[in-house]
Formats: structure tokens, C-alpha cells, sequence
């Protein structure tokens, strides 16, 4: 287990090495975990929306290269919405996720067609 799937692990994440989400994207683990933030629950299963972070894992030009998305995919009253930040490095996870969560949560909001 590296640094950041024990730092995902402690601020409360669920982390998976082989589900569907691993499998579609292809990539080595997904973590989830629905967010704290008080906002409007997803319509499809009337749930606060839900994090996931997808981390890749590649050989390129002789080189391992890591790459993490943190994203929102969830259903409002307009349809399915997909918010993103994308081509993170394990700084940017381990010091600014909880920044991350706080913007896509917002940008969540800023979705719905009754604000």
C-alpha cells in the first residue's frame, strides 16, 4: 500500500484494486467515498454525490508515469453531470483533496437549473 491509498484509506475513502469503475478505465485502484460536504443529493439515488479518485499507472519512454483524476459523476434535475480534475500528481492528492472535493461540490451545485 502506497502513501496516498493510506492517506485515502484514514480520511475515510473506499479503496478497490479490481472493481468495474478499474476495469472500464483501466486503471490499477479507485477510491470512493460520498462526500461530507452538506449539498444536494443525486437524483437517482438520493445520496450526497460521490468522490472517486482513478489512479493510472504507465509505462512510457522508458518510465513509470502516475496520473490521478479526482472525480463528481452524479444525476441532477438537468441529467448526468461529470466534473473532474484530471492529470494529478500524489502531491496534489495528498495536500489539496480536500480543496478538490470542496471545488467539485460546488461546481456540483452550479449544475442544477434551480440554484
Amino acid at each position: 500500500m502506497n502513501n496516498v491509498t493510506k492517506y485515502l484509506k484514514s480520511i475515510g475513502y473506499n479503496v478497490q484494486h479490481d472493481s468495474i469503475q478499474c476495469k472500464l478505465d483501466d486503471a490499477e485502484w479507485v477510491a470512493y467515498k460520498r462526500t461530507d460536504i452538506k449539498t444536494k443529493d443525486c437524483k437517482c439515488n438520493d445520496k450526497p454525490p460521490q468522490i472517486a479518485i482513478v489512479y493510472h499507472n504507465l509505462f512510457l519512454g522508458g518510465e513509470y508515469r502516475e496520473s490521478y483524476k479526482v472525480e463528481l459523476i452524479q444525476e441532477n434535475d438537468l441529467g448526468w453531470v461529470d466534473l473532474s480534475f484530471y492529470g494529478l500528481g500524489e502531491d496534489d492528492i495528498l495536500n489539496n483533496i480536500t480543496q478538490i472535493e470542496k471545488r467539485l461540490v460546488k461546481a456540483w451545485e452550479a449544475t442544477w437549473s434551480e440554484l
